[in-house]
């Protein structure tokens, strides 16, 4: 049986992204309490997927209005964890058009800083077939993976 995080470090150390304890989770040496499993979305008990069939900690939802663009990341309950929008000043004075593909891609490379910082690597993004067939979602998805965001779930651990 692998050891939990909370097992080998203390808990103010494991939390911090640039911790040693952080690279075992990235590593897979050991992994933090109740991941991958043990979620479920309708609040049942029991350590098997959700009801959308997989074992997902973080998804990436991106939404497209008349006007704006804006990303972010949910935690499996339905939380939001990390946004982004083109409706943030700080963004949309760097922008000519707050719905172009320019801003699909800063909007990528936002995201993905602030997904960093809060120590998510790893999140799942499934487009509809007319979102993946966008140029604008196909940008903003390069500039996750340039950013260092890995948009798959994270490999299984079995004990």
């Amino acid at each position: 049986m692998r050891p939990t995080l909370k097992a080998l470090c203390p808990e103010p150390t494991w939390l911090r992204p640039g911790s040693p304890c952080r690279s075992l989770e990235l590593y897979e040496a050991a992994r933090p309490d109740g991941f991958p499993g043990g979620h479920r979305r309708d609040g049942a008990a029991g350590a098997g997927p959700g009801p959308l069939g997989s074992m997902q900690e973080a998804r990436l939802r991106v939404q497209r209005t008349q006007h704006h663009i804006e990303a972010f990341v949910e935690h499996h309950n339905g939380n939001v964890v990390v946004s982004a929008s083109t409706r943030e000043w700080a963004i949309k004075k760097h922008l000519y058009r707050t719905r172009s593909v320019n801003a699909c891609e800063n909007i990528g490379r936002v995201l993905a800083q602030r997904c960093l910082e809060a120590g998510i690597n790893f999140m799942v993004f499934h487009p509809t077939p007319w979102e993946s067939s966008s140029e604008s979602i196909q940008q903003l998805q390069n500039a996750m993976k340039e950013g260092g965001v890995v948009l798959q779930e994270p490999r299984r651990i079995y004990e």
